[in-house]
């Protein structure tokens, strides 16, 4: 019997509707592909059919059992049995590093941390019977012996402040009790998330991100000299530079931007923008490392790689795996980051 494309496609989508369907379409696409590779290694080595035997393997929220084709001189193994091996151990694994490493519910090794730099990404994920992009948020901390470390990977299926909140009282759970810096992107409220729980750390927020907003509200003829003028505000390799000549600076490049953009008018006025000049408080040579949230943007990155290939997870729990290797493989941050020492006063370095 031989199916037209938009009839075997009404049949699957009839399929799915159902209660387990996914799991059936998965059950029976991977046992067909296998009696599929059957057929052709039969027909290369001379060998015959010799029913099955059974196989479990992860579905969609529950395990499948499979059933992977047999031949009578047992020298057929199906390539999607090793693939699916590979997944297993690979998931065992993640998991036995996650839970030594505390990245899941353990400890915070160190009660301090000089710096810590906080981002989200969005990232597909299938939650029931669909999928949308969900926010998984990261922290990543400067050590006092200048080492990093992910302090821990969590789900929530928007970005807010309130879910940094919850955030940060689960590692005060864990045993944090002071962070120095935090730095972070400019979303609405999150000074006051850190302040709630950490009240005596300081917040730069990323000046980066405040660049990009400002690009979006330029003509694509302006936005060379905006961001020309952007740099010379941001400056960080003045030694006797300092938070007020900043705010200056600020205040007259919105002054000159704002007579062709009343955006920038109205910017010049909001109460947050001295958060985007905690950095001059700082040693000039380590400026440029801690004004924006470049270190946990790369890490972001690796997981929009890494996640890419493989299309939609199928649930926050196995996405939260999966980022968290991904993390725990970043060998880079094992490294003293240099420089940082030269700040003295703000931060004490245990080397």
């Amino acid at each position: 019997m031989h199916f037209t494309q938009p009839q075997v496609s009404k049949i699957l989508e009839d399929i799915l509707q159902k209660e387990d369907g996914l799991n059936t379409i998965l059950k029976l696409s991977l046992e067909a592909l296998m009696k599929s590779e059957r057929e052709i290694y039969k027909n290369k080595v001379s060998d015959y059919s010799n029913g099955f035997r059974n196989r479990k393997a992860f579905g969609d929220k529950r395990m499948l059992e499979l059933q992977i084709p047999r031949t009578r001189n047992g020298g057929f193994y199906p390539v999607i049995l090793a693939l699916l091996k590979n997944q297993e151990q690979e998931a065992r694994s993640i998991a036995f590093e996650l839970y030594k490493s505390g990245l899941t519910t353990e400890q915070v090794g160190n009660i301090f941390y000089p710096i810590v730099m906080i981002d989200a990404c969005f990232i597909p994920t299938r939650r029931g019977d669909s999928v949308s992009k969900e926010a998984y948020y990261t922290l990543l901390a400067v050590r006092s012996d200048r080492t990093r470390e992910v302090l821990g990977v969590y789900n929530y299926p928007t970005e807010g402040s309130l879910a940094w909140e919850s955030i940060f009282k689960d590692l005060q759970r864990r045993g944090l009790k002071k962070i120095d810096l935090f730095v972070s992107d400019s979303l609405s409220h999150i000074e006051d998330a850190v302040w709630k729980c950490f009240p005596g750390s300081e917040v730069q927020l990323c000046v980066v991100h405040l660049q990009r907003v400002f690009l979006k509200e330029v003509k694509p003829k302006d936005k060379k000299e905006l961001s020309d003028d952007f740099k010379e505000v941001f400056r960080t390799d003045d030694r006797n530079d300092s938070k007020e000549s900043g705010m200056n600076r600020f205040s007259a490049f919105c002054d000159k931007w704002g007579k062709l953009y009343p955006y920038f008018k109205r910017r010049k006025l909001n109460e947050r923008n001295y958060l985007y000049f905690s950095y001059l408080d700082y040693h000039y040579r380590i400026r440029s490392m801690i004004y924006t949230t470049n270190w946990v943007e790369r890490l972001n990155r690796d997981y929009k790689r890494t996640t890419r290939m493989r299309g939609a997870l199928p649930n926050p729990e196995a996405t939260l795996l999966l980022l968290g290797g991904v993390s725990m493989n970043r060998k880079v941050y094992g490294r003293k980051v240099p420089k940082l020492d030269y700040e003295q006063v703000k931060f004490n370095w245990e080397e």
